[in-house]
C-alpha cells in the first residue's frame, strides 16, 4: 500500500529526496556518457580480440548503473513511490519519460 504522506513529511523529506535526485541525474549522465564511449571503443573489437579500454568502460558503466539502482532501492526503503519520484524531480527541475527513466534535468 502507498504512504500518504502529510504536508509536513514531505516537506521535511524533500531535501534528502534533492540530494538523491541530484545525485541520480549526475551519475545518470555519466553512465550514458560511459555506454556511448563503451560503444565507441567495441567498433574495432571483437571477442577474439577484446579491446582493454572497452572492458574498462564497460566495468565503469556497469559501476555507476549499481550506484543508479542503489538509489531507487533507498527511495523504496523510505516508501516513496513512482508518483512521489515523478513529484519531487518536477518540483526540483528534473523529468522522467514515459517509461519511467530519467530523461534530463532543466
Amino acid at each position: 500500500m502507498d504512504k500518504i504522506f502529510t504536508i509536513e513529511e514531505a516537506n521535511r523529506t524533500l531535501p534528502l529526496v534533492s540530494r538523491i535526485v541530484d545525485d541520480l541525474v549526475r551519475d545518470h549522465r555519466i553512465w550514458e556518457d560511459k555506454v556511448r564511449e563503451f560503444e565507441l571503443a567495441t567498433v574495432g573489437s571483437s571477442p577474439e580480440h577484446p579491446d582493454a579500454i572497452a572492458e574498462l568502460l564497460q566495468t565503469e558503466a556497469q559501476r555507476l548503473a549499481r550506484e543508479i539502482e542503489g538509489y531507487i532501492a533507498e527511495s523504496s526503503s523510505k516508501a516513496w513511490t513512482p508518483d512521489w519520484w515523478t513529484f519531487a524531480a518536477r518540483w526540483m527541475g528534473a523529468r522522467f519519460t514515459t517509461a519511467g527513466s530519467l530523461a534530463s534535468r532543466a
